[in-house]
């Protein structure tokens, strides 16, 4: 353990400790205007900044929808090497798609992946089958 690194430490936790008394909104702006700052100064653009906040609003749209920030992060981070290895797979088979079917372990996954994708359709179609139907008595809304 590197002993010059608890001085430091200490510094940067009372420096933290500050941080978490800002109130929100000053926090908010903040943090607001390091992005717009940092994004513009990267390439000296506004592009930068514009899909700052264009990226912000997507995010915000996913959380209120309920998607998962991990699985998110996870899709764009093995997105790109999925990519290039399907690339490679069909160069390797001369693009022929056969080659993800014709090998057993690259077929179980396969299934695998479809079965998963499938599965909450699934769960939603048998309870929509077991809800009893309600009936509506005459006269009755």
């Amino acid at each position: 353990v590197n002993l010059l690194m608890i001085p430091v430490g200490v510094v940067i936790l009372g420096l933290c400790m500050k941080v978490v008394g800002i109130s929100p909104p000053v926090l908010i702006a903040s943090i607001l205007a390091l992005v717009v700052v940092g994004t513009y100064a990267g390439e000296l653009t506004l592009l930068g900044p514009m899909l700052a906040l264009l990226f912000g609003v997507i995010g915000y749209g996913m959380r209120v929808l309920g998607f998962s920030p991990a699985a998110t992060v996870l899709g764009m981070v093995l997105g790109a090497l999925m990519e290039n290895e399907l690339r490679r797979s069909l160069l390797i088979s001369h693009g022929s798609w056969d080659i993800f079917l014709t090998r057993p372990a690259s077929a179980v996954l396969v299934v695998l992946t479809v079965a998963v994708l499938l599965y909450p359709i699934g769960l939603e179609l048998l309870r929509r089958l077991r809800r009893p139907a309600t009936v509506v008595a005459d006269g009755e809304r």
